[in-house]
């Protein structure tokens, strides 16, 4: 999955999620059986929430 976004007027209200569970029920209905996803420190909540769990910690940088 790559750039699921929520526009922030409309947070807190289940878009994501429930965008998210479509794409992996779709998925999952043509055979697929893993899922990876990036997320941000302020998504962990609900992807884990969902059954995601952290495998892999990455750092960014960007010039100044």
């Amino acid at each position: 999955m790559f750039s699921i976004s929520t526009h922030s007027d409309c947070r807190q209200r289940g878009y994501a999620r429930t965008t998210t569970e479509r794409i992996l029920r779709d998925r999952r209905a043509a055979g697929a059986h893993t899922a990876h996803l990036h997320a941000g420190a302020a998504e962990l909540d609900l992807y884990e929430s969902m059954g995601f769990g952290v495998v892999e910690r990455w750092m960014t940088s960007t010039a100044g």
